[in-house]
Parts: structure tokens; C-alpha cells; sequence
């Protein structure tokens, strides 16, 4: 991996140095926190994502574990997280070809769940937590969408735990942007997980937002 590569940061916050979990934010009100930051080379991607934007760099020292890669060592990562009960539930954890065609196409970000009575559940979640995102202010469709948006984080967060175990400082992997106009994209994302893994912020004048 190419460490002069420009990983760009998008956020509501201002900060001289990264911190490891990042400090919660008042507008992410009853969703679990992730311990890990993410960065993108795509700039669409990250403007969208707050209104504040910085650049970093991969350190050349950091210990990096490309996903995308079919590899042995993504191999036992994916094996590792497969022994947890929430990724022993995840159908990208039970194939490593499945695992690393998720991770190229960006689709292994989302939680994708299998036929167990756990999965039923979250399936009926899913009309309640649609008509939250439609606009439903009911207490139990807001509960429903906060149950969904924070097991997509409790995912995310059992992935970047997984990787700092294994003594990764950052993860490589694809995620899918559908918010831009035209089909779904795939964006290369940096999931870094310890201070060892950047460069200081560098902040950019302005972010442009969608």
C-alpha cells in the first residue's frame, strides 16, 4: 500500500491529534460509539460526512491488513470474527470467497444476517425502522431504527476490535456510497485503529457537503 496515498476525513469536530475511540458527539444521542476511525480516498465520500474535512496519511510503520485481498491473513480474520455470537450470525463470515467479495464491493460494512431466530428478529424490525427513516416520529419505530443502526455499529465495531487483537493498526476495505446521483460506488475506506496507523490531521478550508 502506497503510504503518500490521501485519506481524507470528514466531521462535525475539530481536533489537532486523533484519539482512540474519538470523542462521542452530542448529535450521535443513543447510538453505540466505534473505537475506530475511518478515512476514504474518495472526497465526494468524506465531504458528505461532516462539515469539516482533513487529510492524513497512513504511517509507513503501520501494520496494515488489506481486506479485499483473498488472503490467509484476511482469512483468519474473518474466522476470527465468525467466533463471536454477532459474526457467528453474519453470512459474510461463513464463506471466505463471500468475505472477500464483500469487502470489494463494499457490501460486507452492512450486516448481513442469517436464518437464525436471531436474524428473525431483526427482520421485524425492518418495517417499524423504515417508517422512522420516512419521516414517523412513534416511539417504536424510532426504537426499532436505533435497534438496526446500532447493530450495523456493533458489527463495525466487533470488526475493527477483531483487527486491533490480530495487532493491526488499520484495515483496508471498500465501502458502498448510495447517496450521490447514479448507481451505488464503491469508495476505498481506511479503518484506522490505533494512533500508530496516521499522520496529524491535516484540515482543509471548508467541506462541501451534498
Amino acid at each position: 500500500m502506497n503510504a503518500a496515498v490521501e485519506w481524507y476525513h470528514g466531521t462535525d469536530a475539530r481536533f489537532t491529534d486523533w484519539q482512540f475511540p474519538p470523542p462521542p458527539l452530542p448529535e450521535k444521542k443513543g447510538l453505540r460509539p466505534h473505537s475506530a476511525v475511518f478515512l476514504t480516498s474518495d472526497l465526494t465520500l468524506a465531504s458528505a460526512a461532516g462539515q469539516h474535512l482533513c487529510t492524513a496519511q497512513l504511517q509507513p510503520s503501520a501494520r496494515i491488513l488489506d481486506l479485499r485481498r483473498l488472503s490467509a491473513e484476511s482469512d483468519t480474520m474473518r474466522q476470527a470474527v465468525g467466533r463471536a455470537e454477532l459474526g457467528n450470525h453474519c453470512l459474510w463470515t461463513h464463506s471466505v470467497v463471500d468475505w472477500c467479495v464483500g469487502w470489494n464491493s463494499g457490501e460486507t460494512m452492512r450486516f448481513a444476517p442469517d436464518r437464525s431466530a436471531f436474524s428473525a428478529r431483526l427482520a421485524s424490525l425492518m418495517p417499524p425502522a423504515e417508517l422512522a427513516k420516512a419521516g414517523s416520529r412513534a416511539p417504536k419505530h424510532q426504537a426499532a431504527w436505533l435497534e438496526l443502526q446500532n447493530l450495523t455499529r456493533d458489527w463495525i465495531e466487533l470488526i475493527a476490535v477483531t483487527g486491533r487483537d490480530l495487532g493491526y493498526d488499520a484495515l483496508l476495505a471498500n465501502e458502498v456510497d448510495r447517496h450521490r446521483p447514479g448507481p451505488p460506488i464503491a469508495c476505498p475506506l481506511l479503518i484506522a485503529l490505533n494512533a500508530k496507523a496516521l499522520t496529524s490531521p491535516n484540515w482543509i478550508f471548508g467541506s462541501r457537503g451534498r
